[in-house]
């Protein structure tokens, strides 16, 4: 996962699998001096191998954020990633 410089509020993530899995995500907005909050969270199944594009749904707000992805296969879980990103 990689973000762009400055990202458009209607974002698109890209996300690798070597397997089929289910995918959960999650956003959060950071803001100084307080804890992240999550602003959504939504899980799919991705069927085969290969990048899959996910569209991010409503339109963020302007700030910064990170972006939580975690793939789900046969009651074992990966390593979260994580990605920050800045919406203008």
């Amino acid at each position: 996962m990689r973000a762009r410089k400055g990202c458009p509020r209607a974002s698109r993530l890209r996300v690798g699998l070597s397997l089929t899995a289910r995918v959960s995500v999650r956003i959060k907005r950071l803001r100084k001096g307080h804890r992240p909050r999550r602003v959504r969270a939504f899980a799919f199944r991705a069927p085969g191998v290969g990048a899959r594009k996910i569209k991010v749904g409503r339109k963020l707000r302007k700030g910064r954020y990170r972006v939580v992805v975690r793939a789900h296969l046969a009651g074992r879980q990966t390593k979260a990633r994580s990605l920050r990103l800045r919406v203008r």
